[in-house]
């Protein structure tokens, strides 16, 4: 019983041993970051303000989306805003964002056609984004939300990269 304890005890010193190398190291580590810069370099500066706005959350109210376009817009011609992220898929969003660059309506239609069957699915959400086109044709748009069409739109966009790479 007694070589047990002299053995745990022995343990349990090493593993303390252990630990205080490694509060070092870390404080060492730490010290190198911010001395070579590295941890300020991959943050964006301080001297910028910085906004993030959310706002509406029922998209099949019409006076919700009118009062996003009108948001949009200010932030679009007075604070010189130009991504706007939606709560649609990334394949989605990147899909409008080839409708923006073009002359036809080819890529809204196709999006359009393919939410059959969902809230998106109504010439509301449509005009919104003919609004935003024909209003702010400088928008970016970034999707934030999990893609349901995977299989069309998604796989739609991954042949659009994979023929345009």
């Amino acid at each position: 019983m007694k070589q047990l304890f002299e053995y745990t005890k022995k343990v349990l010193k090493s593993y303390k041993l252990i630990s205080y190398l490694c509060i070092i190291g870390f404080f060492i580590l730490g010290l190198t970051l911010v001395k070579t810069g590295n941890i300020i370099d991959n943050n964006p500066p301080k001297n910028r303000a910085y906004e993030i706005y959310l706002f509406g959350e029922d998209h099949t109210k019409e006076s919700i989306r009118k009062k996003e376009l009108e948001i949009w817009g200010d932030f679009y011609h007075n604070k010189g805003m130009r991504h706007l992220f939606i709560e649609s898929a990334y394949f989605d969003a990147e899909i409008l964002n080839l409708w923006m660059q073009d002359d036809s309506d080819y890529y809204l239609d196709y999006l359009y056609e393919g939410w059959k069957g969902t809230f998106s699915y109504d010439p509301m959400v449509r005009n919104f984004y003919v609004q935003i086109k024909e209003n702010y044709p400088e928008t970016i748009f970034h999707g934030t939300d999990v893609g349901h069409q995977f299989h069309s739109a998604g796989e739609f966009y991954l042949e659009y990269l994979e023929a345009n790479s």
